[in-house]
């Protein structure tokens, strides 16, 4: 336990000053931001589009902007918010890999298992800290705004979506650990979404696709059930605790 706190501290201590973990919450709290303000500039949007639309003739009927509104931007820029993570995350183990300093802490007799699990740790937290942080940014804005009472299952809809995430990133770590090169662990992962992302699409076998859980947004309109999401959330927890365990099984046996 005392090897992991002081990798943990090292990672920590160089997230910082390499200033990464300044950039991954500031694009949580902009994207948190993000969600309530497009939802508030809707309708001036549709004003200034509503004159060129009147040249030829058609009109664009009055809408109604409330909480859901935001909440469907939350579920659109949440997507692009984990290729962000995964886009910083992806040189996990590589960096290390060509910089050749896990041969020095290995060789001072910190364990492979300890810097695997350390760093997918570390690296969990941030995304569950920015993920909720967005979450929380959105929800303070449109109770103030709106009404947040408006979306059903807003929380439970939240956090099969974070699990998605969870599972991306694990399946990110895992690559990482296995390749040297950025490409190659994006590639890898994108791969294992695609994958996902197939199964999703066979009648009576995708509700057990990991990706299903990025379906979640359904909930917040009564469309599904939580316990429709019971299978691919037992299924993202496999697929998260097979990337740690194979994670530590391949760094145990690479040549660093």
């Amino acid at each position: 336990m005392n090897e992991f706190n002081v990798f943990l501290r090292k990672e920590i201590t160089e997230s910082i000053r390499t200033g990464r973990l300044f950039i991954l919450l500031l694009l949580f709290v902009l994207f948190g931001i993000m969600n309530p303000a497009i939802a508030k500039m809707l309708p001036w949007m549709f004003e200034l589009l509503q004159e060129s639309m009147d040249e030829i003739g058609m009109t664009i009927s009055d809408i109604t902007i409330n909480a859901f509104t935001s909440w469907e931007q939350f579920y659109k820029n949440m997507p692009m918010a984990l290729i962000a993570f995964l886009l910083l995350c992806s040189n996990l183990f590589s960096k290390e890999y060509q910089a050749k300093t896990l041969i020095i802490l290995v060789t001072k007799g910190l364990k492979r298992s300890v810097i695997v699990l350390s760093k997918a740790f570390f690296v969990n937290l941030c995304w569950t800290a920015g993920f909720f942080l967005c979450y929380g940014i959105t929800y303070f804005y449109n109770d103030y705004f709106w009404d947040n009472s408006i979306a059903a299952n807003l929380f439970p809809a939240a956090l099969l979506w974070y699990f998605f995430g969870l599972c991306m990133i694990n399946i990110c770590i895992f690559f990482s650990v296995l390749f040297n090169g950025t490409g190659q662990v994006l590639l890898g992962t994108g791969l294992v979404f695609v994958l996902g992302y197939l199964v999703l699409m066979i009648p009576k076998v995708g509700k057990y696709s990991f990706v299903f859980l990025s379906k979640s947004e359904s909930l917040l309109t009564n469309l599904s059930k939580v316990k429709d999401f019971i299978p691919a959330f037992v299924v993202s927890a496999v697929l998260i605790l097979l990337s740690e365990i194979a994670g530590v099984l391949v760094i145990n046996k690479k040549q660093l």
